[in-house]
């Protein structure tokens, strides 16, 4: 998870209930028939009852097309969603990702060309676990949500217990939001390269790794010709497997 926090607004969810009919209003497209049949329908004072059921039919009308406008501009904003990097550094596993800042800046712009956004909201777990859930909203009035399963506190090194949760947060308002848009980062600037580096073959020499490791020795006080003399060869000729077997030596005391 990241080691980085980032503010969630918690919206407080509001429940809509539905006027009288009477208090009602739905406004009708001029290039849709049947909605302007049906508020003509509406102009010739029926009853109260039927009125109530034209309504109720304008609005599932509307919902039907807020629901397809949001698909239709959902498609076309994911063929054209810039590739997404990994710009973050997780200093406890050094695993890059994709920090919640970046993913905005890259996207926003997507976003609010074909009429969409993003908000979170939090809801209560049990004992100490975070949920997140993640809002994407249309123009046209629909909107669908993703939902995290349960997480702990991201608790480590150094945190505090603010820290932890807010960790957390970060790590599941990213992920809801890359799964709710159906996105996923790439490590490489090339769009068309989604996938992973492969690592290193076990009996390649990688030079980067082996100044990696000398100065996680000096840290442990164990020199390169004490590692010498463990490995019975010379530190240009340790290959990735070599260098692990070092490591796990050298974490054993050096004996």
């Amino acid at each position: 998870m990241s080691d980085e926090t980032h503010e969630i607004i918690d919206a407080d969810a509001m429940e809509i209930t539905s006027p009288p009919a009477t208090q009602r209003s739905i406004t009708s497209r001029d290039d849709d028939p049947i909605a302007a049949s049906a508020m003509a329908m509406l102009q010739a004072n029926p009853t109260p009852e039927t009125a109530e059921k034209i309504l109720d039919f304008l609005e599932r009308l509307r919902a039907g097309k807020a629901r397809e406008s949001f698909a239709r501009a959902m498609i076309a904003m994911k063929a054209d969603m810039p590739p997404i990097t990994k710009d973050g550094v997780n200093t406890h596993t050094e695993q890059r990702y994709s920090s919640l800042d970046g993913i905005m800046r890259t996207i926003r712009p997507t976003l609010t060309k074909y009429g969409f956004d993003a908000t979170w909201k939090t809801r209560p777990a049990q004992g100490k676990d975070i949920i997140v859930i993640c809002k994407i909203l249309h123009v046209d009035g629909h909107s669908e949500e993703c939902e995290s399963p349960p997480a702990p506190p991201d608790t480590g090194k150094g945190r505090s217990a603010v820290q932890a949760v807010g960790s957390s947060m970060s790590y599941l308002s990213r992920y809801t939001l890359l799964l709710a848009l159906g996105i996923t980062p790439t490590n490489m600037p090339d769009a068309d390269d989604n996938h992973e580096p492969a690592p290193p073959p076990p009996d390649s020499i990688n030079t980067t790794k082996t100044n990696e490791l000398l100065t996680a020795l000096r840290k442990r006080r164990i020199t390169k010709e004490e590692s010498e003399e463990w490995s019975g060869m010379k530190q240009e000729e340790w290959t990735i497997k070599d260098l692990h077997d070092i490591w796990q030596w050298a974490k054993g005391g050096g004996k």
